[in-house]
């Protein structure tokens, strides 16, 4: 059984005695009670009663109550011919306080064969007794007398199970199936019968509220073992004989739940109607992706995700948004506004340097870590064109050579830097630190000197959006790169502090 359960992905093993004590808790008392530890002592005592169970019980004929709850115990009797798996998806939607046992007593495989066999005799005998009775009063005519009938129907599914459990490797389930509703009044607990009524209807399941025999069905359905045979003198003896087909159809695998201690709300299981709580950072992928139609709720599920990860956790914001959709939200939890535009007030110096990501790394450099920046930065200005090896070698001079002169330099002291380069090099690579020079001029003196200015945004708030609505297309890609530069480096220094950082990267489709 424990080999089967981890092949389908689920954790299982024996209960220890003070585990089941606080499932009981749970059932009788609530989730929130403390309860104290037992040993054996304790429990041969039985001081764990005091503890789990309620302050009292009155049984009626159909229903009982403790602790002002009502409640009520079902077992399932009819079934049909055919069980569908999303039998409990069903029930489960119903999103009502239930208790659902399953009790299977496994049969072996002779002992299975022997049984059916002879209740396919018995069958027979009937059959043949009823074909001589009616032969006998027919004078000459004759009908069959078990055409069409649930004896024929049954000799037929009795053939078939009988099959299967010779030839398909089928097994044999004495099988009891019982259900706890609980309500805090009568009618709401009528209510929730009537529901479940319905529900199982469908599935032509019939069922019983054990009449008379509340507090036997209450026995069997605990986690106190009683349940583990049927001979058991409290045990409610109502069983059904099943095939472990059949059986698979009630196990409640077709739900995946996420539910982490300490996790943020992400909605409903849309299968289960469970919530949905679970932390990212647990996942073996905490990246996704939020898709849906226009007007389907996508930034909703965006802003609620921030809100919660603002409120539930100790993680850093950052968002990337092109439309201006999250900036009151931004503004209403404190955070930093970043307006990136031609025009804008707010500047990012782009030759701000990296700090270690990796703090057991002492060889890092963090001027040469710039050099990648820098090239796809020229790369771009210049048109997305190929950097040759001589300009790769020009930028990489004018780089150190500005980190060298200036504590924080920006693109204006770089391109100082590059214009007496330019002066003092060799006719050879003259005409490279020309082009480069008159590319980065526009960017630093002219109309998109916008990222040619100090730092003056507070990065170091927990939350930050930049706000790129402003962005002209001319300098989107530029800008684009030197927000991505300046969030790496954000990650680099949260990774330095053992923080978090959460980004939200808005797509604006066309």
């Amino acid at each position: 059984m424990a080999t089967a359960m981890e092949r389908l992905g689920t954790q299982f093993r024996i209960q220890t005695a003070n585990e089941r004590i606080r499932t009981l808790t749970n059932i009788f008392r609530g989730v929130d009670i403390n309860i104290p530890e037992f040993n054996m002592k304790d429990l041969e005592l039985t001081a764990e009663k005091q503890e789990c169970c309620p302050d009292y019980f009155e049984f009626k004929r159909d229903y009982f109550m403790f602790n002002d709850k009502y409640a009520r115990c079902i077992y399932f009797r009819d079934f049909g011919h055919s069980i569908l798996d999303t039998i409990y998806k069903d029930i489960l939607a119903m999103n009502q306080n239930m208790i659902i046992t399953e009790n299977l007593d496994f049969v072996e495989k002779a002992e299975a064969e022997t049984l059916i066999r002879r209740k396919i005799t018995d069958m027979k005998q009937e059959e043949i007794a009823k074909t001589r009775k009616v032969a006998s009063a027919a004078n000459g005519g004759f009908v069959d007398p078990i055409a069409g009938t649930q004896l024929e129907r049954d000799e037929a599914h009795a053939q078939e199970f009988l099959a299967d459990i010779q030839t398909r490797g089928q097994k044999m389930i004495r099988a009891q199936f019982l259900v706890m509703l609980t309500a805090d009044s009568y009618d709401e607990l009528k209510k929730n019968t009537e529901a479940l009524q319905i529900i199982l209807r469908r599935y032509q399941v019939g069922i019983i509220a054990a009449p008379y025999r509340q507090e036997v069905a209450l026995s069997s359905l605990l986690p106190i073992g009683n349940s583990c045979g049927f001979d058991k003198t409290n045990n409610l003896q109502t069983r059904r004989t099943l095939s472990s087909e059949s059986v698979a159809g009630f196990m409640p695998f077709n739900a995946v739940e996420l539910l982490h201690h300490g996790g943020i709300f992400y909605g409903v299981n849309q299968m289960s109607k469970n919530v949905i709580f679970f932390d990212k950072s647990r996942l073996d992928n905490p990246n996704a992706f939020i898709f849906g139609i226009p007007g389907g709720g996508k930034s909703v599920m965006a802003k609620l995700e921030m809100l919660f990860s603002a409120l539930a956790t100790t993680d850093e914001i950052l968002i990337l948004d092109p439309e201006r959709e999250y900036t009151p939200l931004v503004q209403a939890l404190g955070g930093e506004i970043i307006y990136i535009s031609a025009t804008s007030t707010s500047h990012i110096n782009p030759l701000d340097l990296t700090e270690n990501p990796d703090p057991t790394d002492h060889e890092y450099d963090p001027v040469k870590a710039k050099l990648d920046f820098l090239l796809s930065f020229f790369s771009t200005i210049l048109g997305n064109k190929e950097i040759s090896p001589i300009q790769k070698t020009i930028i990489d001079e004018v780089m150190h050579t500005t980190y060298d002169k200036y504590d924080e330099p920006t693109l204006k002291e770089y391109y100082e830097v590059l214009q007496k380069y330019e002066k003092n090099c060799t006719d050879e690579s003259k005409k490279d630190a020309t082009y480069l020079r008159q590319a980065l001029q526009l960017y630093v003196t002219g109309s998109m000197n916008v990222f040619a200015q100090k730092s003056n945004v507070d990065i170091h708030k927990r939350i930050v959006v930049y706000d790129l609505k402003g962005l002209d297309k001319s300098i989107r890609t530029l800008g684009m790169m030197i927000v991505l530069e300046n969030i790496w480096d954000k990650l680099a220094k949260n990774r330095v502090k053992g923080l978090r950082t959460r980004i939200f990267v808005v797509a604006e489709c066309q």
